[in-house]
């Protein structure tokens, strides 16, 4: 009888055995799933911040979309019989014009504006020296009609009319092109006024 007794607990404490083990395996197969599952969604975390991230360096790095600027400048209807100096006020008046200036042939000013901080002398000199490097091909502006001479914040627009030079100082904001299209206007200005007021030069 104790023999039986025996065995049935030997079978029973097998089988509690049996049971533990299995749960234990189950229990391991639960723990390393949750684990794997943890370490991809940290992964797809980190993926995602990486993404980001790249994403708003190449939005900083990325140059602001240039404004195109359509700056068209106003042409001054000036009286018929106009001297020079009004010509060179007027033209001066307009935004983004910063100086106008006529000289003769050996760089004395027949008329400059008087708001220009240089010397008058040294500036009409200045630009029949510029002009002439110009017209020699001294400077890389080809033979142009109107010479485009540029420099720090601004530039000049210069030409010679009859041994007149003649020159207007813009700003960089303002296009070439609007630039070149207010000059003819300014020599076609200062032509009408030498044909009144200055015959003995025309």
């Amino acid at each position: 009888m104790s023999t039986l007794v025996l065995i049935g607990l030997l079978i029973i404490t097998l089988g509690m055995a049996a049971m533990i083990i299995l749960l234990w395996v189950r229990l391991s197969k639960v723990t390393s799933i949750a684990q794997r599952t943890q370490q991809e969604i940290e992964r797809q975390e980190k993926a995602a911040e990486k993404q980001i991230a790249e994403q708003k360096a190449a939005q900083e790095t990325q140059p602001a979309p240039r404004e195109e600027k359509t700056i068209r400048l106003p042409k001054p209807s000036l009286a018929p019989d106009a001297r020079l100096e009004g010509v060179s006020y007027t033209y001066n008046g307009i935004p983004g014009v910063m100086g106008a200036i006529i000289a003769d042939r050996f760089g004395q000013p027949i008329s400059v504006d008087s708001d220009l901080a240089l010397d008058k002398v040294f500036i009409s000199a200045h630009l029949v020296e510029l002009y002439s490097m110009a017209k020699k091909e001294k400077l890389s502006i080809g033979r142009l009609k109107n010479a485009i001479l540029m420099g720090e914040g601004s530039y000049w627009v210069i030409s010679e009319l009859v041994g007149i030079y003649l020159g207007l100082w813009f700003e960089k904001e303002v296009p070439t092109d609007s630039a070149l299209e207010l000059f003819e206007d300014f020599k076609f200005s200062v032509a009408n006024s030498l044909k009144n007021y200055y015959t003995k030069i025309w």
